[in-house]
C-alpha cells in the first residue's frame, strides 16, 4: 500500500488512488488536517496533529458522550479539543474511527514530516543570493542581505491600516513570493495567484503572508464585499 506525497506552492498532499488522505497548509493558514472518508481531524500543524491522534484512545469517552447528544437532523458531529478539532458523520462508530486514523497516521506520518522539512527549508533559506533582484514596486534590495529586505516587508505589513491598504494580485512562485531567491528546484516551481498590500503612497509592497492575521482577514472582507 504505497502512499505519494505531492507539493503544490506552500500545501502538501498524502495521497493514494487518486484520494487525498492528509493535507498540510504551511502558508498563512498553518494547519494541517488528516482524513478518513467523512471523517477529519484539523490541528494547527503537523506536531499538534500527530500528537493528538496517537492520544485519541484518551478521547473515545468524549466522542462517545456527544454521538449520544447529536440531534437527528445534524449531519456531523464536531468536536473541539483545545486548537484541535475533530469532525465525524453522525452515523460513525468512535471506536473504528479512532482505529483508523491511529493506523493511518503511523503510515503516512514520515511523508508529513518530510513535507514539513522540504518547505520550511525552501521558504526560510535563501537558495540564491542575488542582490540585482527587483520585484514590482520594491526597487533593488540596497546594500542589504534578503533575511533584512524580507524583515522590512513583514515589519511595514504590522503598519498597513486594511480600510485604506492598496491591494495587488497576481501569479508568482508560491514558494518565493518576492522572487527573491533565485531559481528554485524543479519541485518547488509552483506558480499561483499572490496578492500583496502597501500602505497609500509606500513603495513597500507586502506579501499577504507577511501581514498579521487580523490585518490580512480584514483586507479580504473588504474586497469580498
Amino acid at each position: 500500500m504505497k502512499y505519494f506525497l505531492k507539493l503544490w506552492g506552500s500545501c502538501a498532499y498524502v495521497t493514494r488512488k487518486g484520494f487525498t488522505h492528509a493535507w498540510v497548509n504551511f502558508g498563512s493558514f498553518k494547519k494541517a488536517e488528516l482524513r478518513i472518508r467523512d471523517s477529519t481531524i484539523t490541528a494547527p500543524g503537523i506536531r499538534e496533529l500527530s500528537s493528538f491522534v496517537k492520544c485519541l484512545p484518551t478521547h473515545y469517552d468524549k466522542l462517545k458522550l456527544l454521538q449520544r447528544k447529536v440531534k437527528p437532523m445534524d449531519v456531523n458531529i464536531e468536536c473541539h479539543f483545545g486548537r484541535t478539532t475533530v469532525n465525524l458523520p453522525e452515523d460513525a462508530n468512535a471506536k473504528r474511527i479512532i482505529a483508523e486514523f491511529t493506523n493511518l497516521l503511523s503510515k503516512i506520518e514520515p511523508l508529513l514530516e518530510l513535507a514539513e522539512i522540504i518547505i520550511e527549508q525552501v521558504q526560510r533559506r535563501p537558495l540564491k543570493t542575488d542582490t540585482s533582484v527587483r520585484f514590482i514596486g520594491c526597487g533593488e534590495i540596497d546594500g542589504m542581505s534578503i533575511e533584512q529586505w524580507l524583515a522590512v516587508r513583514k515589519e511595514a505589513g504590522t503598519k498597513i491600516d486594511p480600510n485604506t491598504a492598496e491591494v495587488y494580485c497576481t501569479f508568482r512562485q508560491t514558494l518565493d513570493p518576492y522572487g527573491v531567491y533565485g531559481e528554485l528546484p524543479e519541485i518547488c516551481q509552483q506558480v499561483g495567484r499572490d496578492c500583496f498590500a502597501r500602505s497609500p503612497g509606500s513603495d513597500v509592497w507586502v506579501w499577504f503572508g507577511d501581514l498579521p492575521d487580523a490585518t490580512e482577514r480584514a483586507i479580504c472582507k473588504r474586497h469580498s464585499k
